[in-house]
């Protein structure tokens, strides 16, 4: 149980720095404040169209978030199995 709630905690705080980058974006209006999302959003930004639909782009992070979800299970499991010994 400790270890799902780490990996949701993990992927957690990459969709809040998600949010919080969008937010940082609408607000500043500069040349460069979306580029926070865009470099969130790697590798997978760099296989979409030159104009991609909104829901390709918020694939991108669920995308992402599911990959540290699964990378938080398995570095909680590595680190139970090596106190385990």
């Amino acid at each position: 149980m400790l270890r799902l709630k780490l990996a949701l905690a993990l992927s957690g705080v990459y969709l809040l720095l998600v949010v919080a980058a969008f937010v940082y974006a609408v607000v500043d209006g500069r040349k460069f404040a979306g580029l926070v999302p865009v470099l969130l959003a790697l590798p997978w930004f760099d296989y979409l169209p030159i104009s991609p639909p909104a829901v390709l782009f918020f694939g991108c992070f669920l995308l992402n978030a599911a990959l540290l979800f699964v990378l938080g299970l398995l570095l909680s499991a590595a680190a139970a199995a090596v106190r385990r010994r």
